[in-house]
């Protein structure tokens, strides 16, 4: 039984359930997913979307 299953009425769509059957891939993706957002936020300090302290903390929270 799935997490939500007491939640719902209805069967999840299938598009959901492939969906979140491909979390085993994305853990493989993870390290350059948070290699990906860090320099992201790098770039988002430079067009001030992002101070630098706010892009220090959110590499600290990420490593």
């Amino acid at each position: 039984m799935a997490l939500w299953g007491g939640r719902f009425t209805q069967a999840a769509d299938k598009r959901f359930k492939d969906f979140n059957d491909s979390l085993r891939f994305d853990y493989r993706l993870a390290e350059q997913d948070i290699q990906g957002s860090i320099g992201w936020s790098k770039a988002l300090v430079k067009v001030n979307v992002l101070t630098v302290e706010e892009q220090h903390q959110l590499e600290q929270a990420l490593n």
